[in-house]
């Protein structure tokens, strides 16, 4: 997991994206600590409807400049 995330966040910087945004489902609450704990900020959450019920998905995001490019 560490690794793949800081690939993405390397070749997002040489790319030059202003930021990552991802989607977590919100009661995978280990998922959704994981990326809090590499500094992604929550910007809100939306509903997600499938045919087995509605629940909610977490929008995260991290801005160019908290970047991990170590």
């Amino acid at each position: 997991g560490m690794w793949c995330m800081r690939e993405i966040e390397r070749v997002a910087f040489d790319e030059g994206y202003l930021a990552i945004r991802l989607d977590a489902y919100e009661k995978n609450l280990s998922v959704v600590t994981w990326y809090k704990q590499q500094n992604y900020q929550v910007r809100g959450n939306f509903p997600l409807i499938r045919s087995s019920g509605a629940s909610k998905v977490t929008c995260m995001e991290k801005l160019r400049k908290d970047f991990n490019l170590s």
